[in-house]
């Protein structure tokens, strides 16, 4: 099994803007340091929440079809973009959108065939699902995570504070009861 980013963020949930007000910073002086570190503080958060902020592209890679339905390993997930196999004769195929159905309702998501999966050759990554995870529109990513980013860049940028920590940590918690 694997999983990669193919495709990175286009734009980070918390605009460089926001986190210069917040930050009260004024000049431009160092906007690719706070860019690299909003990066960083998406990426904390994103790992301690077990959420995608940010929409990104993946392919998760394996080397069959289950028996019924693939438990995608992000949230939430935004759309399945292809899902390519290795035929039992070891050419690629590519599988028709209306012959899988995504439920991205649920948290993670998961992908059922309508009918059945089809056969595979019997090798390491025959199965390569691309799709996309995190919020489409940084407007939707809650406003309580926006927040312990912005914190988590502050720390990261003016030096740590016990007491924005423990704040990051209120502002995450809801979430770390999400995914115990």
């Amino acid at each position: 099994m694997g999983l990669n980013v193919i495709a990175p963020p286009v734009e980070e949930p918390v605009p460089i803007e926001d986190i210069k007000a917040d930050l009260r910073v004024s000049h431009s002086d160092d906007d690719a340091q706070l860019t690299r570190l909003t990066g960083e503080a998406r990426e904390w958060v994103e790992q301690r929440v077990q959420r995608e902020l940010a929409l990104k592209t993946w392919q998760f890679t394996i080397d069959y079809f289950p028996e019924a339905e693939i438990v995608l390993p992000h949230r939430p997930i935004n759309s399945v973009v292809s899902v390519k196999y290795d035929n039992a004769a070891g050419f690629e195929e590519t599988m028709p959108a209306g012959a899988y159905y995504l439920d991205n309702a649920s948290e993670p998501g998961w992908l059922f065939p309508v009918t059945a999966w089809p056969a595979t050759l019997d090798a390491v990554n025959a199965v390569r699902i691309t799709y996309m995870a995190g919020y489409g529109d940084p407007a939707l990513v809650p406003s309580a995570l926006k927040s312990a980013v912005t914190l988590m860049v502050q720390e990261l940028y003016d030096g740590p504070d016990g007491g924005r920590q423990a704040r990051i940590n209120d502002l995450m918690q809801n979430y770390y009861l999400m995914v115990a």
